[in-house]
């Protein structure tokens, strides 16, 4: 896997699924992965050329996220792929269920992405993978958080 935008990388959701691929394979290729999740036993394990340090963070906990990048000399790439999906109807959903799931799929993608606000360096580039959500026509409330996260990654390089 090439990569151009550097070594240091973060990856939310790396407990299991999209999250654990994406952080073993950016450590494989050589980088340092900071992988988070919920629910994880912190410790960290050498794969391929990089390692993976697995921390404890919730992208809706701002606390929990600034503990972790506290740890991180820089960030180069954050891969989003914290988030959870609810199946049927958008208006079948309890609204309790919606709120969480927009709270997790899209102000957790903002939240950690607020690296100005923790007083870091702003990371190079940012892979949301709810935007890969359009591309597999999700429906109800998880493309609704895509849209949005969508349109903030465009206003960002609308400038």
């Amino acid at each position: 896997m090439k990569n151009r935008y550097g070594k240091e990388v973060l990856v939310t959701g790396a407990g299991s699924g999209l999250g654990l691929a994406c952080a073993e394979a950016f450590a494989a290729s050589g980088c340092h992965v900071v992988g988070v999740s919920r629910s994880c036993k912190e410790e960290t394990r050498k794969v391929g050329a990089g390692s993976i340090d697995t921390m404890k963070m919730d992208v809706n906990d701002d606390e929990s996220i600034r503990r972790v990048v506290e740890t991180m000399p820089r960030v180069d790439i954050v891969v989003h792929c914290a988030g959870f999906g609810i199946a049927g109807a958008a208006e079948d959903t309890p609204i309790d269920l919606a709120s969480a799931q927009m709270e997790t799929n899209y102000f957790g993608v903002l939240r950690t992405c607020a690296f100005d606000k923790l007083g870091r360096r702003a990371h190079r580039h940012s892979v949301p993978v709810a935007l890969f959500v359009e591309q597999i026509r999700a429906r109800g409330l998880l493309r609704s958080a895509a849209h949005g996260v969508r349109a903030v990654r465009d206003s960002r390089f609308a400038h």
